[in-house]
């Protein structure tokens, strides 16, 4: 159709939930019609009855219906085990109402994978979709015995607005996190409280908290126990002689969150101190080298140029334009610098985003795999999988 909106690629992510499992969002396309199908058929009556309000439902025309998507008014994200290649586990869509700022939102998870954390990531990644198509209020109607399904929205970070009807609960919350707070708060606010922790993405929360300046406290630092076991954080605890548990608190600290970690127990509240002594060294820094002019251009395709991406604070020049590119190659210098003598893994930015995708997750899977950790990341992505 005219002014048709591409597959937008972007929103394609990688996401890890509260057991170590990864799982892939991406936006659906018509194609995935017949693996939409096979998801509800493959859901528990009362999950159906839960999301649709009855447990016989015309499955075929709802696939339809989820998968016929403008990637504007109404977009739909799939949650898809094994890397995107795998059958879908679940999935949330909003559809705008009219031409009004608002749209009604709905999530639903395999029954396999409930309480994973799973849909609140789902509602976090489609809500910042719905904010870039102008979108910034969700709604969604909820039956009173779904207590699963508003925990999932009251997890997802929003301030949640709830309303009692008849046979239903309404469920309203803004698209925007922090901004909503910032506008309803009647003294300055210098500090979020979120879950944080190595096994959940918070990326999204993260990114608009410091966009406003305001510091994070993480709860739940160490997933209620659940970083223990987890393969990769155990390994790197070995590297350093730490536990799991430590390595997630000190994690946090070197991204700049407080952490408050719960517990009564002498010997874990020693450990829980004893985090400033090391730190965490990547395995893997994948430096994107792109050229001032290809930059240019990709900036004028996607957007404008502003006064901080600009260097015009600097004063390097009175022409927005002039300065861009000035400011940038500065930076382009003292990256490339740094990728010598840290010897940083190189990637053309040059290249289609898919094709940096692939590079980067084949670099990523080669150092798992020769650190020993791939089996194990393998082997719990394919019990997520089969249990789904």
């Amino acid at each position: 159709m005219d002014g048709a909106i591409p597959y937008p690629l972007h929103r394609e992510v990688d996401v890890v939930l509260r057991d170590g499992a990864t799982v892939r969002i991406r936006p659906a396309r018509s194609e995935d019609r017949e693996r939409v199908e096979d998801y509800l058929i493959g859901l528990s009556d009362e999950s159906r009855y839960f999301r649709f309000g009855g447990a016989s439902v015309d499955v075929s025309e709802i696939a339809r219906r989820t998968t016929d998507v403008d990637y504007r008014d109404h977009l739909t994200l799939l949650a898809v085990a094994d890397a995107g290649a795998g059958e879908v586990i679940g999935g949330a869509q909003y559809i705008r109402e009219g031409d009004v700022p608002r749209a009604e939102v709905s999530v639903s998870v395999a029954d396999a994978l409930q309480g994973r954390g799973l849909g609140s990531i789902l509602v976090a990644h489609l809500a910042d979709a719905a904010g870039e198509a102008g979108i910034s209020t969700f709604h969604a109607h909820v039956l009173p015995e779904n207590h699963r399904m508003i925990e999932v929205f009251r997890r997802s970070g929003f301030p949640v607005h709830l309303r009692a009807t008849p046979g239903t609960v309404d469920v309203e919350f803004p698209t925007a996190l922090t901004e909503e707070a910032l506008r309803v708060a009647t003294e300055p606010l210098v500090a979020s409280q979120i879950e944080y922790h190595p096994l959940v993405d918070q990326t999204k929360i993260l990114a608009t908290l410091r966009r406003h300046g305001l510091a994070i406290i993480a709860y739940c630092p160490i997933a209620l126990g659940r970083v223990v076991g987890n393969p990769v954080l155990e390994a790197i605890g070995k590297a350093h002689g730490k536990t799991a548990a430590q390595v997630s608190l000190r994690y946090l600290v070197q991204i700049g969150c407080c952490s408050i970690p719960r517990t009564a127990n002498p010997a874990h509240l020693k450990e829980n101190l004893d985090v400033f002594g090391f730190a965490l060294v990547p395995d893997l820094v994948c430096y994107l080298r792109i050229d001032v002019e290809t930059l240019v251009l990709r900036v004028i395709e996607t957007k404008a140029m502003n006064y901080w991406e600009s260097g015009m604070d600097l004063r390097l020049g009175n022409d927005l334009y002039e300065s861009f590119k000035k400011y940038q190659s500065l930076l382009i210098e003292e990256f490339d610098k740094m990728a010598e003598e840290f010897k940083f893994e190189v990637v053309d930015a040059r290249k289609p985003p898919e094709e940096i995708q692939e590079e980067l997750r084949a670099k990523i899977q080669t150092l798992l795999t020769t650190e020993g950790l791939a089996p194990a990341l393998l082997s719990s992505a394919s019990q997520t999988s089969s249990r789904s």
